[in-house]
């Protein structure tokens, strides 16, 4: 790449709209089409974030986020893995309070060694306002360049942990175009969680659940294949069962699991925005969407880590185990009842 700090698309996009990007010597419109011909510079480097102007907002929603579970997981002088509470966004959406707005008071700063530092630490992907779980931030200009590109590249690995609404035992697809595959494992074995990070990716073993699927449907036109193992299944009286999945999603389209598990027809407990009936408060789910981020595998920008990578996991928020439990004691409580 000629311009390291610009991984992506998105990156370069942005860049060009803060007229940082110039063609022979001429601010460039982010339209503008580049010939072997041209010259083309990267000037300066990012603004003093706005947010340094106000301290004591900073160290409020600082506080804030430690009150409500932030905590660094992973962190050095380039980089960090950090556990965003459910409850707000990660980066600037509509002028909501973010994460990134905190992240200066909750990090330390990038190693004085570094040659790039980034005046803030950066969050380089997004996770919901509602979703809490794993964040990968950067500290430098390489080291979020890096994170992001193995993240368009799909080389990084995320593992999400939800409750879907209903039984995945006799799963099909309950809207067009979505494909399903059941993966099974070339010699009967199965794994323990600790041992397969790398699930997406050839002969899989079966989950605690027994069952491993591949779900492929397009998100804007756009391929998109995620990985689903079941956990366990709760029995629930209202919607049968609440199964406990694991969810990797093989591509990085917006709200990708959101979209997958409501076109199986078995939506993500809590989710209101691609389902009614089973949306925001339905069964008991209250505020919540039942989505957390609990693993992540990434290779370090300059190879630390433990082997040249950073795995991070942490687990599940205890709300996914008393909804479990809820569920179960109402549906033990009517078996009961109608036995008597």
């Amino acid at each position: 790449r000629a311009f390291p700090s610009l991984a992506t698309v998105t990156q370069g996009k942005v860049a060009a709209k803060a007229d940082r990007l110039l063609v022979n010597g001429v601010i460039a419109e982010p339209a503008r089409l580049i010939t072997a011909s041209d010259v083309v510079t990267l000037m300066g480097s990012r603004a003093r974030p706005a947010s340094f102007d106000k301290p004591e907002a900073i160290v409020r929603l600082a506080e804030r986020m430690l009150h409500d579970g932030f905590v660094a997981l992973y962190e050095d002088g380039e980089m960090a893995v950090v556990y965003k509470p459910a409850g707000i966004q990660s980066k600037p959406y509509r002028g909501e309070t973010h994460l990134e707005f905190a992240l200066p008071a909750l990090l330390d700063p990038p190693s004085p060694s570094v040659p790039d530092p980034l005046p803030a630490p950066v969050a380089v992907h997004r996770l919901d306002g509602r979703v809490c779980g794993l964040l990968l931030i950067g500290k430098t200009r390489s080291a979020a360049a890096h994170l992001a590109g193995e993240l368009e590249a799909r080389r990084a690995r995320k593992r999400y942990r939800a409750l879907l609404v209903g039984s995945l035992r006799d799963l099909q697809a309950s809207a067009d175009g979505v494909e399903i595959r059941e993966r099974r494992p070339a010699d009967g074995s199965t794994a323990t969680e600790e041992e397969d990070g790398d699930l997406p990716t050839g002969d899989l073993p079966t989950g605690a659940g027994g069952g491993v699927w591949e779900v492929r449907c397009p998100i804007d036109g756009k391929e998109c294949l995620s990985v689903i193992r079941v956990v366990e299944e709760t029995p629930h009286l209202q919607a049968g069962a609440l199964t406990t999945v694991d969810m990797w999603p093989c591509t990085g389209r917006r709200h990708q699991l959101r979209i997958h598990a409501a076109a199986l027809g078995h939506p993500i407990l809590g989710d209101d925005l691609y389902v009614g009936e089973h949306g925001r408060g339905a069964y008991g789910a209250g505020s919540h969407i039942y989505l957390q981020s609990v693993e992540v595998k990434v290779r370090h920008p300059s190879g630390g880590g433990i082997g040249g990578f950073v795995h991070v996991r942490t687990p599940e928020a205890k709300r996914f185990g008393r909804r479990r439990e809820r569920a179960l004691m109402g549906w033990e409580f009517e078996q009961r009842k109608g036995s008597r």
